[in-house]
């Protein structure tokens, strides 16, 4: 009875040990793929032109992507890991974290560069854990929005043109004219 209770103990470890290890190898599977994803999610703010800035709610600065330094004129070891207002006064996170409703384009200037700034919430599960800054270029925004009014006047005069042809009815019989074929074929049609 005793070695049967040892074996049962020994084996009984060994499926434990057997489940925590194919538990660590899915944790550890797990935090390759996150890593890898978040890896990925940097990158794609790295490359955009717009300047991105993350902040927790104590305002503590966690990333900035090469474009927010241009825009701002600060390097990346001058912000992150420290407080923003200790940086940068003057911004809108406390005016977001209070309302967790997006903020956009709030002009900002920096030296001589114009830009519009858009402040997002940032949740999980529906609880505010922080904030993101989009800084736009003013002088893209107003190109961009140049280019939008131009299509937008380009519709209007093809929309204008498309009603134009289309708006008078034309009755099929005055389309056949009086051509005795076509009248005949018409004729034929109808039948």
């Amino acid at each position: 009875m005793e070695t049967y209770d040892c074996r049962l103990a020994f084996y009984s470890r060994w499926a434990f040990l057997v489940l925590d290890a194919n538990k660590m190898i899915e944790v550890l599977l797990l935090k390759t793929v996150l890593d890898y994803l978040r890896h990925e999610f940097l990158n794609v703010l790295e490359l955009m032109s717009d300047g991105v800035f993350i902040a927790d709610l104590n305002y503590k600065v966690h990333y900035i992507n090469t474009a927010y330094g241009k825009f701002t004129n600060l390097k990346r070891e001058e912000i992150i890991g420290k407080n923003i207002y200790d940086v940068r006064p003057g911004g809108f996170l406390p005016k977001l974290y209070s309302e967790n409703q997006p903020i956009y384009n709030v002009p900002r200037r920096v030296d001589d560069t114009e830009s519009y700034c858009d402040y997002l919430p940032i949740t999980v599960d529906g609880r505010l854990i922080g904030g993101m800054v989009i800084v736009k270029d003013a002088l893209r925004v107003k190109e961009l929005s140049a280019i939008v009014e131009e299509n937008a006047e380009k519709i209007s005069q093809l929309n204008s043109g498309v009603n134009d042809a289309f708006s008078e009815r034309t009755h099929f019989a005055g389309l056949v004219g009086a051509n005795s074929g076509l009248k005949s074929v018409v004729e034929l049609g109808c039948k």
